[in-house]
């Protein structure tokens, strides 16, 4: 009987692990000591994927990815969503893995730890994989941007699975995998979705990342513009600090966007009440760009209305 050293788990708990062969999905584990799964060929013993992911919680495994050729819908955004930590462990345990040395570079779903009983999931599709994971833990926090959450609480998204505001997210219980589906994508789609949690703009944003792989044409040949009378505070909102929110809106829009000057003289009284000064904002563009300038502009000025009075 030919002797072989077993492999302990913290050696082997940094290769590359995938279904069996006739599946699609491949599991990629990466850690710190991913310079030493070379020097395993063929098959091993390998550690349980529920050990997998326990050691990804004590520090051992930093990230575990999912890839799936089976896409079912594309996300019009990445979504960061919350789980059981025990409900996705009982899941990936009744899967049998073994030991591959076949390296992937993309992964649709990434695995983190986020607390003790939670993990933080990273998708970019929905496939069979993560609609499995959904079916099995029931109930996940959608992780937002700040302003997506005020949104939130002035009843902005009528969502069609029951759902709470809980610790900054929103919560949902998923009576449905069509239903969550439709609630996610609405999120998702949010003009502000793409600021972080602290007003700061993603470089590049993900609509102009889309924007830049096609030619104007796809905007269509019509010039327009629009013209909105606000008064001098929300046209001030709308400037932001050194110019912050009307500079991303131009980057968002691809619109040209210009605060005309106020024709009257202003008297003292118009200086002490800004409010009662009005002013006009001259958006012009192709149709498609002004119309999403004006979808951010609204969304701004829910903002405003709310009384948020942060600077960034």
């Amino acid at each position: 009987m030919d002797e072989q050293r077993r492999r302990p788990l913290k050696e082997i708990s940094n290769t590359i692990v995938d279904w069996d062969s006739f599946s699609k999905d491949v599991l990629v584990v990466e850690g710190p000591r991913s310079d030493h799964k070379d020097r395993y060929k063929g098959e091993l013993d390998v550690p349980t994927t529920e050990h997998l992911l326990d050691g990804m919680f004590s520090g051992e495994i930093e990230i575990i990815q999912l890839l799936s050729q089976d896409i079912i819908h594309t996300l019009p955004a990445v979504a960061n969503i919350l789980v059981d930590r025990w409900r996705l462990r009982k899941l990936l345990s009744n899967s049998n893995y073994r030991h591959s040395t076949r390296k992937v570079n993309k992964a649709n779903i990434e695995i983190k730890p986020y607390d003790f009983n939670k993990a933080k999931i990273t998708i970019s599709q929905l496939d069979r994989i993560a609609f499995a994971i959904l079916e099995e833990v029931k109930e996940v926090s959608i992780v937002l941007p700040r302003p997506v959450f005020y949104q939130f609480q002035q009843g902005f998204f009528q969502f069609q699975s029951p759902c709470i505001a809980y610790d900054g997210n929103i919560r949902f219980s998923i009576t449905t995998i069509s239903s969550f589906a439709h609630d996610m994508h609405l999120l998702l789609t949010s003009a502000l979705y793409s600021l972080r949690s602290d007003y700061a703009v993603q470089s590049p944003p993900r609509i102009v990342e889309s924007a830049i792989q096609h030619t104007p044409v796809s905007y269509g040949s019509e010039v327009v513009t629009e013209e909105l009378e606000l008064n001098k505070l929300q046209i001030s909102f709308l400037i932001g600090e050194n110019g912050s929110r009307i500079e991303h809106i131009k980057q968002m829009s691809f619109a040209v966007i210009k605060v005309l000057p106020i024709k009257n003289k202003l008297h003292t009284h118009d200086i002490r009440n800004p409010e009662s000064v009005n002013q006009t904002l001259a958006i012009t563009g192709y149709l498609l760009c002004v119309t999403r300038a004006l979808a951010i502009i609204k969304a701004y000025l829910d903002l405003y209305r709310m009384n948020i009075k942060r600077k960034f």
